[in-house]
């Protein structure tokens, strides 16, 4: 277990480096699987677009239903500006990005999307509950971050990293992946960008063993998620990067 030292934490950086903010809820449902896109995408058509398939539902039922992995996996889209809603037979995520409007824009829209899925009735019970932000760092971030590998007689420094860590924390356990290099691609008016870089991907999650079902315990416990990725993030980088990120406290 790695133990965080608890540090001053900026509300906002600039320029931020999040390209995806997401809140993960993996549950039992109480009705039939067939039915569960149904129910929410009722709910929520007036609001978000038409659904958009995803490449899951390629796969044959019998082995998506085989499959621990594939059966948490989103099978249609919704999107509405900034924000999009996955849903699957037993999972659905909410995400915000590429433009990042900040943790209180976002958690009070966190908030009416489970508050309004809490209505539907269809879950049984939860099994994870995870927040997850995802950076990119067009001119890398291994030499600003505090870890490293120290290889005795060796000068160590790979052309290729890619790390990943299991850190845990009072309330959640944090995935934290890094990765030099990464490659980002996103869409101008003028074409498709590419940029080189890294990547901190940081998955803070909880599992439920109990039948709550009650929304707002739900949300704090995101809330509680978010402050412990938040920590994991801030504790990695280096004091003098943080300070070249202009940060706001």
């Amino acid at each position: 277990m790695i133990l965080l030292i608890s540090v001053e934490l900026p509300k906002s950086i600039k320029p931020c480096p999040i390209i995806e903010a997401l809140v993960e809820i993996r549950f039992n449902p109480s009705i039939p699987n067939e039915a569960v896109f149904g129910a929410i995408f009722t709910s929520f058509r007036e609001k978000f677009a038409k659904p958009e398939a995803l490449n899951i539902l390629q796969i044959p039922d019998v082995i998506r239903n085989s499959d621990p992995n594939l059966r948490i996996q989103p099978h249609y889209k919704l999107q509405h500006d900034d924000y999009s809603l996955s849903v699957g037979p037993e999972v659905f995520t909410f995400s915000m990005g590429p433009e990042y409007a900040g943790w209180e824009i976002f958690y009070q829209e966190i908030q009416t999307v489970l508050n309004d899925i809490g209505k539907l009735n269809i879950i049984e019970k939860i099994s994870r509950i995870g927040v997850r932000y995802i950076n990119f760092f067009e001119n890398g971030i291994l030499n600003k971050i505090k870890i490293g590998i120290d290889w005795e007689n060796t000068i160590f420094n790979p052309k290729t990293s890619n790390y990943r860590f299991e850190i845990e924390s009072e309330n959640c356990i944090n995935t934290l992946q890094i990765i030099e290099p990464a490659i980002l691609e996103s869409k101008t008016p003028q074409g498709i960008k590419t940029m080189n870089g890294a990547v901190i991907d940081i998955d803070s999650f909880t599992g439920v063993m109990d039948n709550s079902k009650d929304m707002d315990w739900v949300i704090d416990v995101i809330n509680q998620n978010h402050l412990e990725e938040k920590k994991v993030f801030f504790n990695l980088l280096k004091e003098e990067y943080i300070m070249e990120l202009n940060p706001k406290y």
